[in-house]
């Protein structure tokens, strides 16, 4: 289940990554635990709306950028989702 992050306002910035069981997942794609992503493609997380959004526009065998917060900095992110 998705852990939105926010600010001290209330706001959402993005989603927190927690990958569950299977940590190994995310390492080769270069996302760590605790990453917030803030945007996917073209898509910023920062309501449930968007959020919902981008993850149905995501198709398998498709490039995606991420923009993740980690320790505070932005870092964009390019991988392809491994094909159906």
């Amino acid at each position: 289940r998705p852990v939105p992050k926010q600010e001290e306002e209330g706001n959402i910035v993005g989603y927190i990554l927690q990958p569950g069981r299977d940590r190994e997942l995310c390492n080769p794609l270069g996302l760590e635990a605790g990453d917030v992503v803030v945007q996917i493609n073209d898509l910023t997380l920062d309501n449930a709306a968007n959020s919902a959004q981008a993850l149905k526009s995501v198709q398998n065998g498709q490039e995606v950028t991420m923009t993740v917060l980690r320790d505070g900095q932005e870092q964009v992110m390019t991988f392809s989702l491994p094909g159906e």
